[in-house]
């Protein structure tokens, strides 16, 4: 892992290079451990519990958002098509992507798991960049696209090899805050490489923790507990 940051759309943007091993590496941690359990952590909490390497806050797939396809542990337990792209991570740490409206039913969805090795999914979004494409849209129903927030997304520069951002305010804690419109931060994730990237939740869960170490400014000043993260493991042990 390789972190770093710099200045992206007038604020801070917070980076992390990861090469794996394996796939596997690639992991996701809900809350407890169980779907939809309402004891939420902090991702630097998440990121010492899993003994993670690097950790980034996820989709918050518990808050009141019926969005998407949500996998956990090869298992579909929300089923929401039409509100947002979802992301899949397959068990060799490949990015998948569904649009909207692409299942119209759950059967289709669980035919796409099985075909595909599918462990888990984020569902926030938008899908940014696919298979080298440019795909970011100019209206999106989640995440206040064209307003100024914090930003945060995954992405793939190949194979076993990722890339995550935050962009975050340079001046946590005070009243006015140098943010991001969606579109700077895809731009951001295009113009590093990506081949593949998806948008995470922004605002306050736009977090990264480095072995157990937050180390990017957060929007109002501190960070919240959120349901999930994804992170990194180490292949030692």
């Amino acid at each position: 892992v390789i972190v770093w940051q710099e200045v992206e759309a007038d604020a801070v943007g917070t980076f992390a290079e990861v090469f794996v091993a394996d796939g596997s590496q690639l992991r996701r941690k809900i809350s407890g451990d169980q779907v939809f359990d309402l004891n939420f952590e902090t991702t630097t909490d998440f990121c010492v519990d899993t003994n993670a390497v690097l950790a980034v806050g996820g989709d918050f797939y518990y808050h009141d958002r019926n969005c998407g396809v949500s996998v956990y542990q090869r298992q579909i337990c929300r089923f929401d098509p039409v509100t947002c792209d979802t992301c899949y991570i397959t068990g060799d740490g490949d990015m998948l992507f569904s649009y909207r409206h692409q299942f119209e039913t759950q059967a289709e969805a669980e035919q796409f798991l099985a075909e595909n090795d599918v462990l888990f999914s984020v569902a926030f979004g938008p899908v940014l960049i696919d298979n080298g494409v440019d795909v970011t849209p100019d209206y999106y129903p989640w995440g206040e696209i064209n307003d100024t927030y914090a930003r945060s997304a995954i992405g793939m520069l190949g194979r076993h090899h990722y890339l995550t951002m935050n962009i975050n305010c340079s001046t946590p804690g005070q009243p006015t805050y140098n943010l991001a419109t969606l579109r700077q931060a895809a731009d951001a994730m295009v113009e590093r490489g990506c081949i593949k990237a998806y948008t995470l939740d922004g605002g306050q869960t736009a977090t990264t923790a480095f072995n157990g170490e937050l180390i990017n400014p957060v929007q109002f000043g501190a960070q919240k507990a959120i349901s999930d993260v994804i992170y990194f493991a180490t292949a030692v042990g």
